[in-house]
């Protein structure tokens, strides 16, 4: 199995690897770096365009 054949069969059974992160984060109701980082990586690309990239400009 190639690495984007795994990928790809993770994907259609839904596997998720931060799983475990997430339901330790939830049962003890804390705050995680990962957490807080993938909250900001969701921010910044919620604010990039769907166009071309111009490397002139910040995103």
């Amino acid at each position: 199995m190639t690495d984007e054949e795994a990928d790809d069969y993770a994907d259609e059974i839904g596997f998720n690897e931060d799983y475990p992160l997430i339901k330790f984060e939830e049962e003890l109701n804390s705050c995680s770096l990962r957490q807080n980082i993938e909250t900001l990586e969701e921010d910044w690309l919620s604010q990039q365009g769907d166009g071309a990239w111009n490397l002139n400009a910040d995103p």
